[in-house]
């Protein structure tokens, strides 16, 4: 039963970490950032402990449809997130993909 005290997304998720979760993920996207899974996961618990990995599939599903607050570009980039297997990697603990770095420097080149 409803009592009017509780929170619509804890009756959902069973969590009061979703409206933190979904605060920061807004201030993410509000900078202009479109981060990896894993830094989002990273920044995610850094500022709100371990158990907001928890939530954040929910709350990138309820962001990809959020036209109140987001562009369009922006619940994209939430909706592709949340179906993409690197975000099922990140919430498995899965290190994050090595960035390969080319050198743009010949070896040799100049030399006398």
């Amino acid at each position: 039963m409803d009592t009017p005290s509780t929170n619509h997304s804890e009756l959902l998720l069973g969590s009061d970490l979703f409206e933190p979760v979904k605060q920061a993920v807004l201030v993410l996207l509000a900078g202009g950032r479109q981060p990896s899974a894993w830094d989002m996961l990273g920044e995610l618990q850094t500022k709100l402990g371990l158990k907001a990995r928890w939530e954040l599939t929910a709350v990138l599903e309820v962001l990809a449809q959020d036209t109140k607050e987001l562009t369009q570009a922006q619940r994209d980039f939430c909706g592709s997130l949340r179906k993409s297997e690197d975000l099922t990697e990140a919430l498995r603990g899965a290190d994050a993909p090595k960035k390969e770095i080319k050198s743009t420097i010949s070896v040799g080149e100049g030399l006398a």
